[in-house]
């Protein structure tokens, strides 16, 4: 009978099993979970030299295991991100919407833990504030959080760095390259080795059709007949026990992981939105701004003539000349009374100024 260690080995030698499944897919048709560190062939296979000129045997030599050792079944947690940042701006858009009444504001204040980013520590911010003093270190904090904001308006939003983000709020995690890493008996690890980005609903159950068809086979267990509380029940000491178990793990996984992927999507489109939506504010901000100094260009030019129209009330709250207020004076050129040529301050403005965008938005 096989014993794992020489299944994996077998697995680890012939790339053409490597080409059409992962090691813990191959491992689940002879009913074996995945060992938590992967055992090395005993003795270890000597490397073939390579004869001058001619073609290196590549036949077990151990390919594709990975230079730097890394084992998603078992990694170093210290080179693995653990840490999880809610989105906020998203919480509070997905609860109460765009414009949240008075009451959805209270409630936010009542749950601030869970709708606004916590303010910095005493400690932390004692350390930003001394740091703000060390030459060249305050400069460069400043630098980065300038840079930090200015690229969040130009950078495309990352649904894979999302969706990461969202599973590790979860308890799954990933590695630099994105594959899920873990203890493959537990819900948070038991997809160790896939590519999380490249994961569907179809990934899981590829691997329970494989566990039910060996489950059916081997044990004549038809674990379609099964509830999950009789999954969860599944006697231990009975045959098929880990295959039945492993089941449950995924099914429980797979549940998770549409549901952080579902969610993940949410936030990207949020996010776009977001960026579009202050996108267009910056716009409208600097257009305003713009028709604003041509105002101010227009009274430095006409001083007497904006003078009497503010006493008289012919000019709107920004400044600029009002042609409605004028309309009902009698004194604009839309009254006949009016005539342009003879104020160029006035019909300059309007053609030009902030009164223009102050009225088209009215």
């Amino acid at each position: 009978m096989a014993t794992q260690a020489n299944l994996i080995a077998t697995y680890q030698s012939n790339p053409t099993l490597q080409s059409r499944y992962t090691q813990q897919e191959y491992l689940d048709m002879f009913d074996f979970s995945q060992a938590p560190t992967t055992p090395t062939p005993t003795p270890t296979p000597t490397p073939t030299p390579t004869p001058p000129g001619g073609i290196t045997n590549i036949i077990g030599q151990n390919l594709n295991q990975g230079g730097d050792g890394f084992n998603p079944y078992n990694p170093d947690m210290s080179k693995i991100n653990t840490t999880y940042q809610p989105n906020y701006d998203f919480r509070q858009f997905s609860e109460y919407g765009a414009n949240p009444s008075t009451m959805d504001i209270k409630q936010m204040d009542i749950n601030q833990n869970y709708f606004n980013k916590p303010a910095p520590s005493g400690i932390q911010q004692a350390m930003l504030t001394a740091a703000g003093f060390i030459p060249g270190v305050g400069t460069a904090i400043k630098g980065a959080k300038f840079l930090g904001n200015a690229l969040k308006g130009v950078m495309p939003v990352n649904q894979r760095a999302i969706l990461e983000n969202e599973l590790r709020g979860t308890g799954v995690y990933t590695d630099d390259i994105g594959r899920i890493v873990g203890d493959p008996n537990t819900v948070g690890g038991v997809m160790a080795e896939y590519n999380a980005n490249q994961m569907t609903d179809k990934t899981f159950d590829k691997r329970t059709n494989t566990i039910a068809n060996t489950l059916s086979n081997k044990y004549g267990i038809d674990i379609s007949s099964l509830t999950e509380e009789d999954i969860e029940d599944f006697d231990p000491n009975k045959a098929g026990y880990d295959l039945v178990n492993r089941f449950g793990l995924i099914t429980k996984a797979k549940t998770n992981f549409l549901n952080q992927q579902k969610k993940a999507k949410e936030i990207a489109d949020f996010q776009r939105a977001e960026k579009e939506r202050k996108k267009r504010e910056k716009e409208f901000n600097d257009r305003v701004a713009a028709e604003a100094a041509t105002a101010a260009r227009a009274r430095a030019r006409n001083a007497s003539v904006y003078a009497s129209a503010d006493r008289q009330g012919f000019t709107n709250r920004d400044g600029g000349f009002s042609t409605s207020r004028a309309d009902r004076a009698g004194t604009s050129a839309g009254s006949g009374q009016f005539s342009p040529s003879s104020s160029r301050g006035r019909s300059g403005y309007d053609d030009g100024g902030r009164v223009y965008l102050y009225n088209r938005l009215k």
